[in-house]
């Protein structure tokens, strides 16, 4: 049985919600034992201050925020009054209490920001009048992402696809709502008549092995249709043309032979007035058209096969043209241009450095990325993949997110430089999770800790 798309949603934030409300009950579990624990160190308590700052906890769990910072001054003060003290003890283990409490969601409201960006704008368009449907499925999909996040925060690949559904969704559900205020007047039904028209032509893209988006609206999709049609108009017409031809032989044919070419009515009737050898005559000649026809499928076959290998040859030639003019931008120290396993080209950025922890540009690496943006102008249809690595210092969830954030940044720098659609970019964070060199050893740890360009072929 289909469960509805608004009480699919419902259950999945109550999902969420029993996983919070058990953090919440070992967090009561907790404040009973308090006086038979030792005092969390400050240090700690710090990298907890600052976990939440990185999180934006003051922004997106503010209530929860003020009320955690407000034990945090007490338990700073009080350490620095008395730091062996019961009541720094008392006042640490507090703060634990709270942090876990509130870190799970402020990670959690940090990891879906984009999310709940595109809802909030969405919502603030008149989506839940005029697009509730896509809405629905966007909040459901936030929601699974949600679950995903509390039931296995070290594997988000569930979470990041959930994510990433839900957003799309909440971006057609702007799209559409914009599409349907214009014509307000119909109302509720301006949706339903949307994504008919959209289903429509998907289903048109399907028997033409297309598969229209729609984020964007319809035109890209229609646009795309409209283009294959033609083709298939070009290949059709094409085939009529051969097909004349080859009646035209066929009618040159019987006039050698000197007789009247026979209607379909009465081939039989003329065949049969025939002699053995007339009929010895049309034989071969059946034979003869099957021969050509295999002739000319050999044919077309053999330029298909000669089109193709020009084609991956002229491609091979271009991209090595294209690698070593991407190669001869750079020196050593500021890049080594690589193909990865998909043959894509890869940009490393050696000379491309962060302080520890920070994820901002700096003006330093205006030339560097000046080349970057050079080296884009070379392929200005591809797309573009900004990888951000770590080494394997610190903590795994903060070294994906760090290194997301550095990879944003150089994105939005090369989105800006090159003046392309941000469709074109795309950011990725993997941490410490795609090492290239040995991260016992300081030269191998800094050579993990760089930003890839990969320019998708």
């Amino acid at each position: 049985m289909r469960v509805p798309l608004k009480k699919s949603c419902v259950a999945l934030q109550l999902c969420v919600v029993t996983l919070l409300l058990f953090t919440s009950l070992v967090g009561n579990t907790l404040a009973q034992t308090v006086n038979s624990q030792k005092a969390v160190p400050m240090v700690t308590i710090t990298k907890w201050h600052d976990s939440l700052q990185t999180l934006q906890a003051p922004t997106l769990t503010p209530k929860l925020y003020a009320s955690w910072n407000k034990h945090y001054e007490k338990t700073l003060a009080e350490y620095q009054r008395d730091s062996t003290g019961s009541s720094f003890r008392g006042k640490s283990q507090l703060c634990a209490i709270e942090f876990a409490e509130i870190e799970p969601l402020a990670f959690t409201a940090h990891y879906l920001i984009e999310v709940d960006n595109a809802l909030k704008a969405a919502k603030s368009a008149g989506a839940k009048r005029y697009s509730p449907e896509t809405l629905s499925r966007a909040e459901m999909y936030r929601a699974k992402s949600a679950a995903a996040i509390a039931a296995n925060r070290n594997d988000l690949r569930n979470a990041s696809l959930e994510r990433s559904r839900a957003e799309y969704e909440a971006r057609h559900a702007l799209t559409i709502t914009k599409q349907i205020i214009p014509i307000a007047n119909l109302k509720n039904r301006c949706e339903k008549t949307i994504l008919r028209s959209e289903s429509l032509l998907k289903r048109i893209g399907e028997t033409l092995d297309i598969t229209p988006r729609f984020e964007s609206g319809s035109d890209t999709a229609t646009t795309e249709i409209a283009l294959a049609i033609a083709r298939l108009k070009i290949e059709r017409q094409g085939a009529l043309d051969e097909s004349r031809e080859l009646d035209d032989a066929l009618g040159k044919l019987f006039a050698e032979i000197g007789i009247n070419r026979p209607s379909q009515g009465g081939a039989e009737s003329l065949v049969e007035a025939l002699s053995d050898e007339f009929q010895q005559l049309v034989r071969e000649l059946d034979e003869s058209k099957r021969e050509l026809r295999r002739y000319r499928e050999n044919v077309s076959q053999l330029r298909q096969e000669k089109e193709i290998a020009e084609t991956i040859l002229s491609s091979k030639e271009a991209e090595e043209q294209r690698f070593a003019q991407t190669k001869a931008l750079f020196n050593s120290d500021e890049a080594i241009i690589l193909y990865n396993g998909s043959h894509d080209i890869v940009i490393r950025l050696r000379g491309l450095t962060f302080p520890s922890g920070v994820a901002q540009l700096s003006e330093r690496h205006d030339s560097l990325l000046a080349k970057v943006t050079n080296a884009l102008a070379l392929s200005p249809s591809a797309h573009v993949i900004v990888e951000g690595h770590t080494d394997n210092t610190g903590g795994a969830t903060l070294n994906v997110r760090l290194s997301e954030k550095r990879a944003k940044a150089v994105m939005q720098y090369l989105i800006e430089s090159t003046g392309r659609a941000s469709e074109d970019f795309e950011a990725i964070g993997y941490g410490a999770e795609k090492p290239v060199a040995n991260n016992q050893t300081e030269h191998g740890r800094k050579e993990n800790r760089r930003i890839d360009i990969v320019i998708v072929k």
